[in-house]
């Protein structure tokens, strides 16, 4: 628990006030709630990547060219912040921006047709 400051009161009793009383979980959501904003601030693609509408994303699973993002989702660790559908090096690439387990932020590439992690 922090503290804000003390109050004195005239019988020379001292009572703190406590800033933040959460648990350890809040301050997990905290650090979501950070790595979020960062993931949306920071651009995520690399600057060869030209990603997607999404009109264009669903037309190219829909062809096959692209798996559905939720069978390609179980290929890393950690929970998925922002997941968009690029074409890189003539390919089709998921990039993702990931919070791992110990609350790293991190930039995964996968193919899209094949599911393969790439980086």
């Amino acid at each position: 628990m922090c503290y804000s400051g003390a109050t004195r009161y005239g019988s020379g009793m001292v009572r703190h006030t406590p800033i933040f009383t959460g648990t350890t979980s809040g301050f997990r959501r905290g650090a979501r709630i950070l790595a979020l904003a960062l993931a949306l601030v920071v651009p995520a693609t690399a600057a060869s990547a030209q990603c997607l509408s999404q009109q264009d994303a669903r037309a190219a699973v829909q062809s096959g060219d692209a798996r559905p993002f939720g069978s390609v989702a179980g290929a890393v660790n950690g929970e998925i912040l922002r997941a968009e559908l690029c074409r890189e090096g003539g390919r089709l690439v998921y990039v993702l921006s990931v919070l791992l387990p110990d609350q790293r932020l991190q930039e995964r590439i996968i193919d899209a047709r094949s599911g393969q992690v790439l980086r």
